[in-house]
C-alpha cells in the first residue's frame, strides 16, 4: 500500500509539472528520474524536450512507457539541427561519443548535420544497428566516406576521399574486415600503397610509393607479417636497402658480408633459433670460400645439438661440416661429435664404433685421437659384456 502511495505521488508530481509547462511542449527530460543503466524509474508517456544553457533547443521527442519512440530531433548549441530520425523503444543507452546521441532503438533513416547546417552523415539503422549504405560528407559538402553494413558490420565496398574530392582508399569488407585488394592514394593523386588483405590480415605482395610516385618499399606479407626479401628505395628511385624478414623479424641486410651476418645469427640465436638458422644457411650458401661459412655450418650443428635437442638433426649437420669442409678443425670436431652422439646420446654402440673408426682413418694426426681411442676401448668393453 505504501509503495502504491509513493508511486501515485510521483506520478502526480510529474503530471503537475507537465501542466505547468507551455502547452504541447511536454517535460524537460532532465526532470525525469533515471535509474540503473540510464533507464527511467517511472514509465512516462508523452513529449519531452531539453534546452542548451544559452536557451536554444537541444532535443525534442516523445516517450512511450519511458522509452524513446517516434521522431526525435537534436540541435547544436547554435540552434542548427544536429540530427533527426526515429526511435523504437530506445532506452537512452549506446551514446555516440561524437554527438552525445543515444543510438539504442534507432530505426529507419537518420540524418546528421554539422553546426554549419551542412549534412554530415546519412544512413539506415535497425534497432540501433547500422545497415545498408551510409554516406559521410566533409563540411564543404564533398564525399568523405561511402560504406555499407550488414548485421552491424562493414560489408561490401568502402571508398574514402580527401576533402578536395581526391580518392583516398578503396577496399571491400566482409564481416567487418578487409577481405580484398586494398589501395590508397596521397592527396596529390599519386598511389601510396597497394596489396591484398585476407580476412583483415595483410597477405601476399605489397608495394608502397613515395608521394612523388617513386617506389618506396616492395615485399611480401605472410599472415600479416613481413616475410622474405623487402627492398626499400629513396625518393629519387635508387635502391637503398635490401633486407630479409621471417615472420616479421628482421634477419639481415642483403648487402652485409659474412662477418656481419654471423654476428647477426649469434644475436638471433638468443631470441629466435629458427631465424638464426636461416641466416647461417645464407652464409654457407653465399660465402663458401669464407671462414665464416665453416663456422656457420658448425654453429648450425651446435644449435641442433644444444638448443633444439634434435640429435639426428645434429648428426646431419655435423656430417655436412665434414663433407663440405673436410680439412678444417671443425670437421674433426664434427666427426667426433657424430660418434659421440651415437654412443652416448642415442645409445647406438655399433654405429658409434663405426664412426670412431672413420675418424681415426680420416684424421690420424688429430689432437682428438687419444680421446677417440679411449672411447673405442670403452665401447669394445661394453659390447663384449653383452
Amino acid at each position: 500500500m505504501e509503495s502504491y502511495i509513493k508511486l501515485s505521488l510521483a506520478i502526480s508530481a510529474i503530471v503537475s509539472f507537465a501542466l505547468s509547462q507551455p502547452t504541447g511542449q511536454g517535460l524537460d527530460i532532465n526532470d525525469l528520474e533515471v535509474g540503473a543503466k540510464e533507464k527511467l524509474v517511472y514509465p512516462y508517456s508523452g513529449k519531452v524536450y531539453e534546452f542548451w544553457k544559452n536557451g536554444n533547443p537541444k532535443l525534442k521527442g516523445r516517450l512511450r512507457d519511458g522509452l524513446r519512440n517516434g521522431k526525435w530531433t537534436f540541435w547544436h548549441q547554435n540552434s542548427q539541427k544536429m540530427a533527426e530520425g526515429k526511435y523504437f523503444d530506445g532506452d537512452g543507452s549506446d551514446v555516440r561519443e561524437d554527438t552525445g546521441i543515444s543510438m539504442k532503438g534507432c530505426t529507419g533513416t537518420w540524418v546528421f548535420y554539422y553546426p554549419s547546417g551542412q549534412q554530415w552523415r546519412e544512413g539506415t539503422w535497425q534497432d540501433g544497428v547500422p545497415k545498408g549504405e551510409h554516406m559521410i560528407w566533409y563540411p564543404n559538402g564533398n564525399n568523405k566516406t561511402v560504406e555499407s553494413f550488414q548485421d552491424g558490420q562493414l560489408a561490401g565496398p568502402v571508398t574514402k576521399w580527401y576533402e578536395d574530392g581526391q580518392v583516398k582508399e578503396e577496399a571491400i569488407f566482409v564481416g567487418g574486415k578487409v577481405d580484398s585488394s586494398f589501395a590508397s592514394w596521397y592527396s596529390n593523386g599519386s598511389k601510396k600503397e597497394e596489396g591484398d588483405y585476407i580476412i583483415g590480415v595483410q597477405s601476399g605482395h605489397w608495394t608502397y610509393w613515395h608521394e612523388n610516385g617513386e617506389l618506396k618499399r616492395d615485399g611480401s606479407f605472410n599472415d600479416g607479417e613481413m616475410d622474405g626479401i623487402w627492398v626499400e628505395y629513396s625518393a629519387d628511385g635508387n635502391s637503398i636497402q635490401r633486407s630479409r624478414y621471417s615472420s616479421g623479424l628482421f634477419l639481415y641486410d642483403l648487402h652485409w658480408g659474412p662477418k656481419e651476418l654471423y654476428d647477426r645469427a649469434g644475436k638471433l640465436r638468443r631470441k629466435d633459433v629458427e631465424s638464426a638458422l636461416i641466416v647461417l644457411d645464407n652464409i654457407v650458401n653465399s660465402f663458401k670460400d669464407s671462414k665464416y661459412s665453416t663456422r656457420s655450418q658448425f654453429l648450425k650443428a651446435e644449435i641442433f645439438m644444444n638448443d633444439l635437442k634434435d640429435y639426428n638433426g645434429a648428426i646431419r649437420e655435423y656430417k655436412t661440416v665434414v663433407k663440405l669442409f673436410p680439412t678444417t678443425g671443425q670437421a674433426q670436431d664434427s666427426q667426433y661429435m657424430v660418434s659421440y652422439i651415437y654412443g652416448n646420446v642415442l645409445n647406438n654402440k655399433k654405429q658409434a664404433k663405426k664412426e670412431y673408426k672413420v675418424f681415426l682413418k680420416k684424421y690420424p694426426g688429430s689432437r682428438l685421437v687419444s680421446a677417440v681411442k679411449l672411447e673405442l676401448k670403452q665401447l669394445n668393453s661394453r659390447l663384449a659384456k653383452k
